[in-house]
């Protein structure tokens, strides 16, 4: 009886793993959802004024968001820090930003980085944000990745983008 119990067990077990390995393994999942954000703190301006801004280069830009996706394993509080190159091209001005996220969660978290640009001009005062994101699971979502966008100009801001494995 208790050999028939032990071989039970062992493949209740093995079939556990084999269907965590498979839910790493599955198909791309679709991401769509919001993102809402306030900044923390006051970043740091370096350089000669331009665009309006009080300098070319913004360091420890810091927001702390709230993303309401579609998937919950992404879903939550993201920290976003950036640094951002300022330019202008007559009435447009362009700032190219790259910087770092984290998203902690109960069980895991995901880090990663991001990376894209804001514009806006004199005719269009708003800022359009166009930022590319890449974030890798660590504990409970180790194994997966999501790569997205994150666009708009007022929050919240639009996030698409895809959980897949990592290969």
């Amino acid at each position: 009886m208790f050999g028939t119990m032990r071989s039970a067990a062992v493949l209740a077990i093995g079939g556990l793993l084999a269907t965590a390995m498979v839910a790493v393994a599955a198909d791309p999942v679709e991401v769509t959802g919001i993102g809402n954000c306030v900044q923390v703190g006051s970043a740091v301006w370096s350089g000669e004024p331009v665009a309006g801004e009080p300098g070319s280069h913004e360091s420890n830009f810091r927001l702390l968001c709230t993303m309401d996706v579609s998937d919950p394993r992404l879903a939550g509080d993201v920290e976003h820090n950036t640094d951002c190159d300022v330019s202008a091209d007559g009435e447009t001005a362009v700032a190219e930003c790259w910087g770092t996220s984290v998203i902690h969660k109960e069980n895991g978290a995901w880090a990663g980085v991001h990376s894209g640009t804001s514009t806006w001009s004199d005719s269009a005062p708003a800022h359009v944000h166009a930022i590319k994101q890449r974030f890798e699971g660590t504990g409970e979502y180790e194994g997966l990745r999501f790569e997205g966008m994150v666009t708009g100009t007022d929050f919240p801001w639009t996030i698409t983008g895809t959980i897949e494995s990592v290969e």
